[in-house]
C-alpha cells in the first residue's frame, strides 16, 4: 500500500521516472495531465489492491 502511495505521488508531482521527465521537458504534456493521470492510476491501483488482497486472504483462509 505504501509503495502505491509513494509511486502515485511521484507521478502526480511530475517527479517520476526519467522518461516521464524527458517527455515533460519536451512539452508533450502538461503538469496538469500528469497530475490527473496520477490520481486516476492511484485510485485504480488502490481499488485493485484491496480486491486482490482480499481474494488472496480468502484463498489462505485468513478472512
Amino acid at each position: 500500500m505504501a509503495t502505491i502511495a509513494v509511486e502515485s505521488r511521484s507521478v502526480r508531482d511530475g517527479t517520476g521516472t526519467p522518461p516521464t521527465m524527458i517527455a515533460y521537458s519536451a512539452r508533450l504534456y502538461t503538469a496538469g495531465q500528469i497530475f490527473r493521470t496520477g490520481i486516476v492510476l492511484g485510485v485504480v491501483g488502490i481499488v485493485l489492491l484491496v480486491f486482490v488482497v482480499t481474494k488472496i486472504w480468502e484463498l489462505f483462509g485468513l478472512v
